[in-house]
């Protein structure tokens, strides 16, 4: 039985099972470069229309690519999902920051100056 892999796992080992270049991939997927690079390093979501082009592309049927892939990729959280959760942690953060320094400055404990 073949090891589950990650979907950009998978997109790199078929590409490598068919001895093709991410540059082989970018006219038939209509994709750049660097958004497929990412795709492969998981980094970016693969779309619907990416994968469905890739199937045509390597005369995969979807449910073989889907085969592929391990199921606990499809049980995690969207890579979106998360930069948003973490571009909302980080503004919470600056905020308690801010927040903090002003306190700080209206106690007396640092100057307007030292706060920067």
């Amino acid at each position: 039985m073949e090891a589950k892999r990650t979907v950009g796992q998978t997109l790199y080992y078929l590409r490598w099972q068919h001895r093709k270049r991410v540059k082989d991939l970018l006219e038939p997927l209509n994709i750049k470069a660097h958004t497929y690079s990412q795709i492969e390093r998981d980094e970016r979501e693969l779309s619907f229309l990416v994968a469905v082009k890739l199937c045509a592309f390597y005369d995969l049927a979807l449910d073989e690519l889907i085969s592929l892939i391990d199921p606990a990729e499809f049980e995690r959280k969207d890579l979106n999902a998360l930069k948003f959760e973490r571009k909302r942690e980080a503004a919470a953060l600056k905020q308690t920051a801010l927040e903090t320094a002003a306190r700080m400055i209206r106690n007396g404990i640092v100057s307007a100056n030292e706060a920067h």
